[in-house]
């Protein structure tokens, strides 16, 4: 028997008709070959795709942000987009086969009782579950870019999944660099152009940082001509981000709103049952809830400082397809090995938590795991390990924490669109030169052209940086220090992170009972370890009460 269940408070799915036994249930807004389909356009496009290959061959003409499925008498079939911005979640148990977009309802109808040990430690290190797999051994999910058909027969239920799309670069034999700069720009005005149809001149809504991403959004709006702009960023008074965003705002023309945080305000709010029901839902027993703007948000909508129509436009992950996380040693030499691969993803995505008496503190235990979500044979070369770091940071980090974040809208009942994750968008840098994407300097020249243009003002409103980038005083102290023996770096590595998490441009401490930072902190956690040792430990709500005894 199959059985589906959708989010009881969640308004969003359309339906279609049910009629002899069949449905379609879709999430979100999709495009099939560049025009918009609804549910009953897309259940029309699937009728015809009864074999993997055919269904694998419809799905990448599919764009925009959703999951759907479909419901036959004796079948199930889903998926989710190419960055998974819609979970679904399911379980087979005792013959029946179980679908949602509550991983909770699915953990509650198998009786999932006891967290994987080893997940739960992966949470503690990535923010996150890796692969298939969530906090619970029953509850599976499915991967940005996956299918799933369950199909009842007269032997009982069978499941597969498939995979219609993979972040993959390929490096081209040659290029010219100005026509690749043509085609970003035609691309990006389409992608945008798309983001202007979804809003049908409603508020666009763009959590506007200190960086390039949500900028060239920003900025192509301008160029554009839609003026229905709200911006908006949050901290505590003073911050640089924060001022680097009113410039831009400024200099573009548009709205600019500041939201304050301070660690008495988080702890006021973070201990609401809103708050509440929002780590239930973001969290979906697979990813720490993403806590950056939902203040903010909440603040705005509460002063009703956002139109309660409006659209929400952040700038994920511009940063990630331009090949900002690509690891510098990449381009330092021609030829890798696999520990390489595995040294860096360890390093840089499995750090949060101390991995002292953990089971996968052993290197083999881990780096199987490891291995066992980038399956692709790896050929030792500079393209081919950046390839494969890219695929394990898309499929884990970037679908399971960062475009997560998204929940926060949803709760607050907001849309949301990710012109950054655009399908034509991404695609047009897995085929950019690996060299044009190192730092991603070479997008980054090409936002602040865009932004010049139409930009306002004085020259230095129309030629700022990015408020991250370290000054020059700094940046050499930074190389410097990298320099050091590993024992000294150690030694002056605790201090500057209790000093950075104590005062927090984001007030982000408020989310820490204050007796705790410090242990926590000198134990080599840092703030996303911190977060999911508090979520796991079930008190991250609770920031000031039942929690004195605590020391780990």
């Amino acid at each position: 028997m199959n059985r589906i269940s959708f989010h009881q408070r969640d308004q969003t799915w359309q339906q279609t008709p049910k009629v002899d036994g069949h449905r379609l249930n879709l999430k979100g807004n999709a495009y099939l070959d560049n025009q918009a389909a609804s549910a009953t356009t897309l259940a029309a496009a699937l009728v015809s795709t009864h074999s993997p290959d055919t269904l694998t061959a419809l799905l990448p003409r599919m764009n925009g942000f959703y999951t759907w499925v479909e419901e036959t008498p004796d079948s199930v079939r889903a998926a989710v987009d190419h960055i998974r911005s819609y979970p679904l979640f399911y379980a087979i148990n005792n013959g029946d086969f179980f679908l949602s977009d509550d991983a909770e309802w699915v953990r509650r109808q198998v009786g999932d009782d006891e967290m994987d040990l080893i997940a739960r430690e992966e949470f503690l290190l990535a923010g996150y579950v890796t692969g298939s797999d969530t906090l619970f051994p029953k509850v599976k999910q499915l991967q940005a870019g996956e299918y799933i058909q369950a199909h009842i027969g007269s032997d009982g239920i069978h499941v597969s999944t498939g995979r219609y799309y993979r972040f993959w670069h390929t490096e081209p034999v040659a290029y010219d660099e100005t026509q690749l700069r043509e085609k970003l720009e035609k691309i990006t005005l389409d992608v945008m152009r798309r983001l202007i149809e979804q809003a049908a001149d409603r508020q666009i809504v763009i959590p506007l940082s200190g960086g390039y991403d949500s900028r060239l959004i920003a900025s192509m709006l301008k160029k554009l001509g839609y003026s229905n702009v709200l911006c908006f960023t949050y901290g505590v008074p003073g911050n640089k981000e924060a001022e680097y965003s009113r410039k831009v705002a400024l200099a573009l023309g548009f709205k600019w709103l500041f939201v304050e945080y301070s660690a008495d305000i988080w702890r006021d709010a973070w201990s609401s049952p809103e708050a509440d029901e929002y780590r239930r839902m973001a969290a979906n027993h697979t990813s720490l809830p993403h806590v950056q703007d939902w203040l903010a948000i909440k603040k705005l909508l509460e002063d009703k400082l956002i139109e309660p129509d409006a659209l929400i436009a952040p700038g994920h992950s511009g940063d990630f397809v331009a090949g900002s996380h690509i690891p510098d040693f990449v381009f330092s030499k021609d030829k890798h090995t696999q520990e390489d691969l595995l040294k860096a993803l360890n390093e840089n995505h499995l750090s949060n938590s101390p991995k002292s008496g953990m089971r996968l503190e052993s290197s083999e235990t881990l780096n199987f795991r490891l291995k066992s979500r980038v399956p692709e044979n790896f050929d030792g070369t500079a393209s081919g390990l950046a390839n494969l770091y890219e695929l394990w940071d898309w499929q884990e980090r970037q679908a399971k924490y960062i475009v997560n974040s998204v929940r926060v809208y949803d709760q607050f009942s907001l849309q949301w669109w990710l012109p950054l994750w655009d399908i034509d968008f991404v695609k047009f840098w897995e085929g950019v030169p690996l060299q044009l994407r190192n730092k991603r300097s070479w997008f980054k020249s090409w936002i602040s052209l865009v932004y010049s243009e139409q930009a306002t003002g004085s020259d230095e409103l129309k030629n700022l940086n990015n408020a991250s980038d370290p000054p020059l005083i700094r940046g050499a102290i930074v190389k410097t220090a990298k320099k050091l023996p590993e024992p000294i770096k150690a030694m002056l590595k605790k201090p500057r992170a209790i000093f950075k998490q104590k005062n927090h441009f984001l007030a982000f401490e408020g989310l820490v009972p204050p007796n705790l930072l410090s242990i926590y902190i000198a134990k080599n956690y840092n703030i996303i370890g911190i977060y999911s040792d508090l979520f796991l430990n079930k008190i991250w709500g609770n920031l000031e009460s039942k929690i004195q005894n605590k020391k780990s």
